[in-house]
């Protein structure tokens, strides 16, 4: 494996599907695999690139929570990916790519936003990150 570049992929919403907003957040439960994304990370690891699971439900607010999270998709990456992957909530130099489904490109060292139909005036949908604010 590559161990200067990383490939950060979040886990609800793209990995897997999210659950409905009334299940509530269970640390251990999640949606269904999206087989697109799915069979893209599994690409990744066949060429030899690292990919890290990037995820607000490791935050180590509550650690308890988090480390029944972290089991769980390791247990999903053993089961999909044939092997226990990275999985943290901290960014690092060494990542080069993410892919989340909240994320807002913003072209380096200008602040101009890049994602073609963003609107700013608009709200963002909720995410887990959420739940890190209460």
């Amino acid at each position: 494996m590559n161990e200067c570049k990383k490939i950060a992929v979040d886990f609800d919403g793209v990995l897997v599907k999210c659950l409905p907003s009334d299940v509530g957040y269970v640390p251990d439960q999640f949606g269904e695999p999206i087989l697109v994304m799915i069979e893209r990370v599994r690409g990744w690891l066949a060429e030899g690139k690292d990919v890290v699971i990037f995820t607000a439900r490791v935050h180590p607010r509550n650690p308890e929570e988090a480390e029944i999270a972290r089991l769980a998709i390791q247990r999903f990456c053993l089961n999909n990916f044939g092997i226990v992957m990275e999985v943290t909530c901290m960014k690092s130099p060494k990542m080069t790519r993410f892919y989340d489904d909240l994320a807002v490109t913003v072209e380096k060292d200008t602040g101009r936003i890049l994602t073609p139909g963003f609107d700013e005036e608009k709200e963002a949908p909720d995410s887990l990150g959420s739940l890190l604010s209460e």
